[in-house]
């Protein structure tokens, strides 16, 4: 039997697409799905809370509300801090970077597999 010919373009296994679509979705759900949490540090004599609420996995790159109070321990000592909507073009770019780097790996072990299987089953 005669060798198949070499592929004129890229091609995936449809069970490998049809995973990568899925995991291209839940990446995409995580990364637009509202993100709460506060922080808080103690610093040269400095008690400080932030909340925040944003956007974007692993790292928050849209802040749509991001709260500062910081207390000291004189107790005439207050100031607030408040910004919105801020974009962090850094961030959005490694979330971007995670994303894809995810989506290689899941495309590569679905290939792998689907190679493995099909060198068996031959």
């Amino acid at each position: 039997m005669p060798d198949a010919p070499p592929r004129k373009r890229f091609q995936i296994h449809l069970s490998t697409a049809i995973v990568m679509m899925c995991v291209a979705g839940e990446l995409m759900w995580v990364n637009t799905v509202e993100h709460k949490g506060q922080e808080y540090s103690n610093g040269d004599g400095l008690f400080i809370r932030k909340d925040y609420a944003g956007t974007g996995w692993p790292l928050i790159y849209h802040f749509r509300r991001y709260d500062s109070t910081k207390w000291s321990y004189n107790p005439y000592h207050y100031s607030s801090d408040t910004r919105s909507n801020d974009l962090d073009i850094l961030a959005a770019f490694a979330d971007a970077a995670v994303a894809l780097f995810l989506i290689f790996a899941v495309w590569f072990l679905c290939d792998w597999g689907n190679r493995r299987a099909a060198r068996k089953g031959a």
